[in-house]
């Protein structure tokens, strides 16, 4: 099985969905597929963009770079800046598809989807789109829906995160249920492997990973210690700007002393902080935008054994339930979050159960059971 994987922006570890991209093509990769990710100039080496992931080099995953340019332009002529990577990028596919017998072209950036589309005759390939959100929903731009529904319509598969986006994928863009496939993000495998065994933690620590975008809650969670008496939140992740927000309101709520900003970190250093943490906080508000979140973070708190608090939102509801393998809260309710939190500090046997539970149940869910799922997608597809 051999993909094309092109990845229209400068990859970096400070965005989630590169982290998601680089781990799903690596497990490709392992499982045996040939994966050629085509993407802009790099400033390092392929090994050591792979380290900065903590991925090791393996057999059959290459990576290929074009011309890209991201800067702004004010002058007379207007020029897409995001065409120069699309016509480097198809020629880059046309040359790998002259080479060898590829399977497919597999990609999830919208505008470059539909780029490539007017090619796809003259490329040969069967084309998959993985939605991660519908831009139609969270976004006010006209041109957006007119580009899902060409691409949506037709690109030869679709693959989803949830079930909720799934399902609002079949019903605005009529597309058949049967090429539409829920492969949910993953997890390490070394991750849960370095927990299988160990006892969960009840020390009382409190943990947020992540970004620091108003729809992911953090405001809420820093307003929710004012009913903490004494408990501490350590916070990874987000710009300076965003930190600096963000502290200014742990101040003018009196509970700066309690919560510490560690700012972004490489993802192997998160895992220190997994270690040592008892409660995980995911406190997503009521927004387009987290209606269609599927937190690569939620998987490791999971892995990791520690017990989650969560806001009660249906796509959240696909992977976690209330008493079983967590504790749901009302979203945008500190109150609500305090009580969760509250629930699991004082009840230590409920606090580890729950974490167990979610240990369980997120064994199943890694990158290397993503991959073999979306190569059984592939196989089915080029037998039709």
């Amino acid at each position: 099985m051999r993909i094309i994987y092109p990845v229209s922006e400068p990859i970096t570890t400070r965005k989630a969905r590169f982290i998601q991209i680089m781990n799903t093509c690596h497990a490709l990769a392992s499982l045996g597929c040939e994966v050629d990710i085509i993407t802009g100039c790099l400033s390092e080496s392929e090994g050591e963009l792979l380290g900065r992931f903590g991925l090791e080099p393996v057999d059959g995953l290459r990576i290929h770079t074009v011309p890209m340019m991201r800067l702004g332009y004010e002058g007379r002529i207007r020029i897409s800046w995001g065409l120069v990577f699309n016509l480097f990028c198809l020629l880059k596919i046309l040359e790998l598809v002259r080479k060898g017998a590829h399977s497919c072209i597999y990609l999830r950036h919208l505008k470059l989807a539909s780029f490539l589309l007017r090619f796809k005759r003259r490329i040969g390939l069967p084309f998959i789109f993985e939605a991660h959100e519908l831009f139609s929903v969270t976004s006010k731009k006209k041109k957006v829906k007119r580009l899902e529904v060409l691409v949506y319509t037709a690109f030869d598969r679709i693959v989803t995160n949830s079930e909720t986006i799934k399902a609002l994928i079949e019903k605005k863009f009529f597309v058949p249920s049967d090429r539409v496939h829920v492969i949910r993000n993953g997890v390490s495998r070394e991750i849960v492997e370095s927990f299988r065994g160990k006892e969960p933690r009840t020390n009382g620590k409190i943990l947020y990973v992540g970004q620091l975008y108003p729809w992911k809650g953090v405001e809420c969670l820093i307003e929710s210690m004012q009913f903490l008496e004494n408990a501490v939140v350590n916070i990874v992740g987000g710009s300076e700007e965003s930190i600096q927000r963000l502290k200014e309101l742990s101040s003018a709520k009196g509970v700066s002393e309690r919560i510490s900003f560690h700012g972004q970190v490489p993802p192997q250093d998160v895992k220190s902080f997994l270690k040592d943490g008892h409660i995980a906080v995911l406190p997503l508000v009521t927004s387009p935008d987290s209606s269609f979140t599927c937190p690569l973070k939620l998987f490791e708190y999971m892995a990791a054994k520690m017990a989650v608090v969560a806001s009660d939102i249906p796509v959240i509801r696909e992977v976690l339930t209330d008493g079983h393998n967590s504790i749901l809260v009302k979203p945008d309710d500190p109150k609500s979050l305090s009580q969760g939190i509250s629930r699991l500090l004082e009840d230590k046997e409920l606090s580890a159960r729950v974490a167990e539970q979610a240990f369980l149940d997120v064994s199943n869910i890694t990158w290397q059971n993503r991959a073999e799922r979306i190569e059984n997608v592939l196989r089915r597809l080029s037998s039709v």
